[in-house]
């Protein structure tokens, strides 16, 4: 295990099976105040929540990082890049990452 880069500002997606200190699978967390414990804000509720580092190293991954699979029934504010250069990418993949995009200004296929 080697430390954790931590920033103000850094955005988190949780990967939980159940909620667990307050947040969701899935639910995308925005790092106010770190230390021993760090604070995160819920995107979509605005309310922090306070856990332990520990929590952040087993249960968070950077949000900007996400599967197809990740975001079916999310709503995915700013940039979505969506990487087609792969054998098995089909259009309903496409269609699945098209309709998170907030906008189609938002919505970049490479």
């Amino acid at each position: 295990d080697g430390p954790i880069l931590m920033h103000k500002g850094l955005r988190l997606i949780a990967c939980l099976n159940e909620k667990k200190l307050g947040c969701v699978n899935n639910g995308v967390y925005k790092d106010l105040e770190y230390s021993d414990t760090v604070t995160l804000e819920c995107e979509i509720s605005k309310q922090p929540k306070e856990v332990p580092m520990a929590f952040i190293k087993d249960h968070m991954r950077l949000s900007y990082c996400r599967t197809i699979a990740s975001i079916q029934g999310q709503t995915v504010f700013g940039r979505l890049r969506v990487m087609t250069r792969h054998p098995r990418f089909t259009l309903k993949h496409l269609f699945v990452c098209a309709s998170r995009a907030t906008s189609w200004e938002n919505l970049e296929i490479a």
